[in-house]
């Protein structure tokens, strides 16, 4: 039961979060957004919020915590791929002329998203532990 919890907290930060904070004036809405990339940031966040969705129905519905685990980490891993090659294509994890978010120190985003892929990571790892203990 500790492992779906922990793997639930992880999904439900990619899940609610963004679609909470980046409906606005700061991103979807964002008036000196291109048209074309405030339709690419609602595709994303939309479609992360229905992965994690689903992830949530198989665990809970299905039992299937690894199934969520592994969608978990694909939604969360699209982040930590974007923020890595950034470099490549003039990326930024805050918009420089909006409000800069940290939580010590750190950006709020990857502060938040570190702790969800560590929550998802334990809940996987704590599922596999318990099923070789249970086939032992």
């Amino acid at each position: 039961m500790i492992a779906k919890i922990l793997v639930t907290l992880g999904t439900l930060t990619y899940t609610v979060g963004p679609p909470i904070s980046d409906f606005n004036t700061s991103h979807a809405m964002h008036p000196d957004w291109p048209g074309h990339a405030r339709f690419h940031e609602v595709w994303l966040v939309v479609t992360n919020s229905a992965l994690g969705l689903l992830a949530l129905y198989r665990l809970w519905r299905h039992d299937q915590l690894q199934l969520a685990a592994l969608l978990s980490a694909l939604v969360l891993g699209g982040f930590w791929a974007a923020t890595a090659a950034r470099f490549l294509y003039g990326g930024t994890l805050t918009d420089l002329q909006g409000i800069e978010t940290q939580i010590l120190g750190i950006d709020a985003n990857a502060f938040l998203f570190s702790i969800a892929s560590l929550l998802i990571l334990a809940g996987w790892r704590l599922a596999r532990r318990e099923t070789r203990g249970a086939a032992a």
